[in-house]
């Protein structure tokens, strides 16, 4: 783990939230970037929210990096005229942060492709929304 890295990653994502840059904002834990991408969208305040996204092609097996554990990252929801101020504050980051636009937000449904891989999950987000708040409440029983 790169320690100045991720603390300037840190500082990006909170000085663009201050600013009111961001939307949705989610890290990639432990289940891999498809899993951030769902919950931003399941956590989103308009319950029609959903995205399309495609991710460049990991170099490696898709289903580990969609799924599984990997460095930390954020997915994070901007307005397309944001977009130009979150990068700037990315490439003043000490060190510089990188920042990917993936997708979009769309209404109704999630969609997460690969590049040169295929569509991962494609699915409304009535699909996923009702297992999602299944799971958390049998999580949070004691």
């Amino acid at each position: 783990m790169d320690f100045d890295r991720e603390r300037a990653a840190i500082a990006v994502v909170a000085e663009a939230g201050r600013q009111g840059l961001l939307g949705a904002c989610h890290t990639v834990g432990r289940w891999g970037v498809a899993v951030a991408i769902c919950e931003a969208a399941l956590g989103a305040r308009d319950e029609a929210a959903g995205v399309d996204v495609t991710l460049p092609d990991p170099g490696r097996e898709a289903e580990a990096w969609l799924f599984g554990a990997g460095g930390p990252a954020w997915v994070a929801t901007a307005r397309p005229e944001a977009v130009p101020a979150v990068q700037e504050l990315a490439r003043r980051g000490e060190p510089a942060v990188p920042v990917h636009v993936i997708g979009r937000v769309t209404p109704g449904r999630v969609r997460i492709a690969v590049a040169g891989q295929g569509i991962a999950l494609d699915e409304p987000i009535d699909a996923l929304r009702i297992p999602w708040e299944r799971a958390l409440q049998e999580a949070a029983r004691p």
